[in-house]
């Protein structure tokens, strides 16, 4: 087989020719003549195909002789391996010898950890002058490698007999999120008892506590942090020249809210919060008192939280701060209070900061002020914001408002029909101008009687710009990355760098990926990809359209929609937004498979019809199963938009919401429901329904918004 046959078996992931081939270490750069890339990314596929002798054989001589990024790849591929085995000499060996690129920080990194595995402390030592400043440039705060990098330190200056051991370990535990080097170093000096009297009480008690955060015992760590502040903030409050320990830091009150985060004692780590900021440094002051206030928040105690909110925001400057602390603010406002904030929204907005960052929260009033019945504040809720919200957290209220009136459950005051029907259609030519909320939009396109082929923002261009680019040469490092894994049918190392590079992949690369997963049977990874490209700013064609919405499954939902009387349009968008066509993705809930059924609702539905023994993760029981449920709750609520909630929800709950809201109609009740998950899974469907009709059927978007609300 020669080089051109080769390389288009790889790109198809057909790899059998390559268990026929016999590399030596005096032919292993004969890879190269497939490209430059090639012994990496086949080193790789030797890996998977579990011939490990060879592919290291191929990324030893991709580290020596492959240009970036493809060297730098393959080193820490190899690193990887060397270290999961513990091959600690040629793990230095390698670092050592990657003079390629000197100074690249995940180089210096390995030569650390060999040499700290090896026990050469001084060597660690002498070496970290030079990895620290790489480290804290090249990182991010939070990033693990930076309390790995500590703990070397500490343990190396404990081993060396440095007396600033004990501050290196202060500080490990001091400057770093909890992680898992907090761990190990507690269970070194548990076993190295005669340190311990190098250190204080309360600070023992801390890096305990943190030991127990970073293993995710949550419980245990919020006791000990709790009694342990408490009794800093009694000797604090009656000395005045207590010293401050580490729980009267940044990071002490920052520890101590994640422990009351992970478990769930709200109110008694607010507390020790609370009492603690009068003792704080003065820019710590304002944080606790914040944190204090969102686990009050968390519990229920919103007019607490408020109060506390106010409290935080009197000493805290950070602008960035001041916005984050408003919205928590105001949310707990809405929360305890959604009818009395209406007529203070006027003196409240405008908010600190970008209007977006707010739009849940007007949302979330937009919704409670629904389950009220309250039209009219709603309607003086939109007057408040108007000129300050975003378009499309206003798209909302236009379109619930516009259809109160249009039903007849709303007259604005002072106002007569007329006037009353040219505010609606003001609305609701407003709610469809913005594009950022899909639904509201095509929800107004299908009131105004307007096709909404525009709201799907399809370009008419065959291609989007930037496609050429698949032809091109990579312009970063992750996109080079990318068209090699695309190249050599990688599928896996493909969709993970997509995923994490963000707009370093461009446009032509993506498409060609999603089409490659399409063309695979991964319905999934495609959707993903072109949702993120999307997202991204990228236009979608009618062509790249089909990316995003896929016919998965196509001959099994054709004939079950059929036999059923299901709308395949919107049996297609159920489908996908409840698996994005995973056969064997299963819920936290327990719902199983293309159609997340539950097993319990797939075994009644699955005797009805005496179909024997289902297997869920099987695309054909599961469409089949999910076709007639579907088919059978459109049946019983008389309204797809009412199937398509009690899908999600269940019919007992729509049932609830039927008889509390009997008057309203399909649009209105969906403005009503209390589960998040559940309202938003209906508009998910619609706006995908609206996409598989016209990209697949050419039916007009608002026919099929018309179709699931009977409007």
């Amino acid at each position: 087989m020669d080089a051109d046959e080769l390389s288009e078996e790889l790109r198809h992931s057909n790899y059998d020719a390559l268990r026929e081939i016999s590399f030596s270490r005096h032919r292993i750069e004969e890879a190269d003549r497939l490209g430059d890339d090639a012994s990496f990314a086949l080193g790789l596929i030797f890996l998977d195909l579990g011939d490990d002798e060879v592919g290291e054989l191929l990324l030893r001589h991709a580290v020596r002789s492959a240009p970036q990024p493809w060297q730098s790849e393959a080193f820490i591929r190899l690193a990887g391996i060397l270290s999961h085995e513990e091959r600690y000499d040629e793990l230095e060996a390698l670092a050592r010898s990657a003079g390629g690129y000197a100074g690249s920080v995940d180089v210096e990194l390995r030569l650390l950890e060999a040499l700290y595995r090896l026990e050469r402390y001084d060597e660690v030592l002498s070496a970290l002058e030079d990895v620290l400043p790489q480290l804290g440039a090249s990182t991010a705060a939070g990033d693990p490698r930076r309390s790995e990098v500590a703990l070397w330190r500490a343990i190396s200056l404990v081993e060396t007999g440095s007396p600033d051991w004990p501050d290196a370990v202060r500080e490990l535990y001091r400057d770093h999120p909890a992680a898992h080097a907090h761990s190990r170093v507690w269970v070194y000096l548990i076993h190295r008892q005669e340190l311990l009297s190098q250190f204080t009480r309360e600070e023992l008690s801390f890096f305990r506590a943190k030991q127990l955060l970073s293993e995710g015992r949550a419980v245990q760590a919020a006791e000990i942090l709790t009694e342990a502040l408490a009794l800093a903030v009694a000797e604090a409050a009656s000395r005045a020249d207590a010293p401050g320990g580490p729980l009267l830091t940044e990071r002490g009150i920052v520890d101590l809210y994640l422990a009351g985060l992970g478990s769930r004692r709200y109110r008694v780590t607010a507390d020790a919060l609370r009492a603690a900021a009068p003792h704080l440094d003065a820019p710590l002051v304002g944080r606790a008192y914040e944190y204090a206030g969102r686990l009050y928040r968390l519990s229920g105690a919103h007019a607490a939280a408020v109060s506390l909110f106010e409290q935080s925001l009197e000493t805290e400057s950070d602008t960035q701060a001041r916005q984050r602390i408003v919205w928590y603010q105001l949310s707990s406002r809405v929360r305890s209070d959604p009818l009395g904030i209406v007529s203070r929204l006027e003196a409240i907005v405008p908010l600190p900061g970008d209007p977006r960052y707010y739009s849940d929260i007007f949302a979330e009033l937009a919704g409670l002020l629904s389950r009220q019945g309250r039209w009219d504040l709603l309607y003086e809720a939109y007057g408040a914001i108007r000129r300050f919200a975003a378009p499309e957290a206003l798209a909302r209220y236009e379109v619930t408002i516009s259809r109160a009136i249009g039903a007849g459950q709303f007259l604005p005051p002072l106002s007569t029909r007329r006037d009353a029907e040219d505010l609606r259609r003001r609305l609701l030519e407003s709610a469809s101008s913005q594009r950022l909320d899909r639904f509201a939009a095509l929800l107004a396109m299908a009131l105004l009687g307007e096709p909404g082929e525009e709201v799907l923002g399809l370009s008419d261009e065959s291609e989007p710009p930037g496609v050429g680019a698949r032809s091109g040469q990579p312009t970063t490092g992750a996109a080079a990355l990318a068209a090699t894994y695309l190249r050599f049918g990688l599928m896996d190392e493909l969709f993970g760098t997509i995923r994490a590079a963000g707009s370093d992949v461009g446009p032509g690369l993506r498409i060609a990926a999603a089409d490659r997963f399409r063309r695979d049977g991964d319905a999934r990874r495609a959707i993903l990809v072109m949702s993120a490209f999307e997202l991204s700013g990228g236009m979608l064609t009618r062509q790249t359209g089909m990316l995003r919405y896929p016919l998965a499954f196509s001959s099994i939902v054709d004939e079950r929609t059929a036999m059923e009387g299901v709308d395949p349009a919107v049996f297609y968008a159920l489908i996908r937004e409840e698996s994005l066509f995973d056969p064997e993705i299963a819920s936290s809930a327990g719902a199983v498979g293309l159609a997340q059924l539950m097993p319990g609702t797939a075994a009644d539905i699955a005797a009805r019809m005496r179909l024997p023994s289902p297997v869920l993760t099987d695309p054909a029981d599961s469409l089949a199963i999910g076709a007639r449920y579907f088919s059978m709750l459109s049946a019983q609520f008389g309204s797809v938009a009412r199937a398509i909630a009690a899908y999600n929800a269940g019919q007992g709950n729509v049932r609830r919401w039927e008889r509390r809201f009997a008057e309203l109609d399909d649009v209105l009740l969906h403005q009503t429901i209390p589960f998040p998950e559940t309202y938003e899974h209906v508009r998910k469907v619609v706006v995908s329904a609206a996409y598989y009709g016209y990209l697949y059927e050419g039916r007009a978007p608002s026919d099929t918004v018309r179709l699931v609300f009977g409007l």
